[in-house]
């Protein structure tokens, strides 16, 4: 799978200061080249306490860093939620990071993070689950006067 558009190299010191600050404490964090150039994708292994995530390059892999280090933090591991609300959380996570550390988030990484909860509420609607309202609004963008982004 490619990547799609470039996005611009970020500060190496200042992904290192988001690195340090917002890993989830007693996790270990792989990188990868691999994954860098196969889609950018993320995982987080609860079993093993590793978040696999592409080389810390650009925006877009530092936010998923942050997406799978909002897994962690919203506890997503420690309770059974919908996949849609679990997958709405990490997003707002990761993209308050990125506004409240000043870095610059551009807008096809904020329709990604909708496409992303988009696409979970569709599945959890086909298993009749429940959909949480502020994962609807943010999906379908509802609420995007509240966001701050460039």
């Amino acid at each position: 799978m490619a990547r799609g558009p470039d996005f611009p190299a970020l500060n190496p010191e200042l992904v290192a200061d988001i690195y340090r600050r917002y890993r989830p404490r007693g996790w270990t964090i792989r990188q990868s080249k691999y994954r860098r150039d196969h889609g950018g994708n993320g995982v987080a292994d609860s079993g093993l306490r590793v978040l696999r995530v592409p080389l810390l390059i650009d925006v877009n892999d530092l936010h998923t860093l942050l997406h799978e280090c909002g897994h962690v933090h919203r506890g997503h591991f420690l309770v059974n939620k919908p996949h849609h609300l679990e997958e709405h959380e990490a997003e707002m996570y990761a993209l308050h990071v990125l506004w409240a550390e000043g870095v610059e988030t551009p807008h096809l990484l904020v329709r990604v993070s909708r496409q992303i909860v988009k696409d979970a509420v569709e599945k959890d609607v086909l298993k009749d689950i429940p959909i949480d309202w502020r994962a609807q609004a943010w999906a379908d963008k509802g609420i995007v006067a509240f966001w701050r982004h460039k």
